[in-house]
């Protein structure tokens, strides 16, 4: 049975047979780009391998880098 319960404040939570459900799962991420180099060379920069990332209800969740090094993707 699904349930949408309020707790305090402005906070909510939503179940399913008494589970909590996080607002975003994400299962197994990869992400590469291809390259191109002098001579037209192609390759590929692997940047995210294998992630896994649970986001649930009031957690603050920040992406960080250096200026261009694509968080923005």
């Amino acid at each position: 049975m699904d349930t949408f319960e309020s707790t305090e404040g402005f906070t909510n939570k939503y179940t399913v047979d008494n589970r909590d459900i996080p607002l975003l799962e994400v299962k197994n991420l990869s992400l590469s780009f291809r390259q191109y180099q002098t001579g037209l060379r192609e390759s590929q920069l692997q940047v995210i391998r294998n992630l896994d990332l649970i986001i649930n209800e009031g957690e603050i969740v920040a992406v960080v880098g250096a200026s261009g090094s694509g968080k923005a993707c």
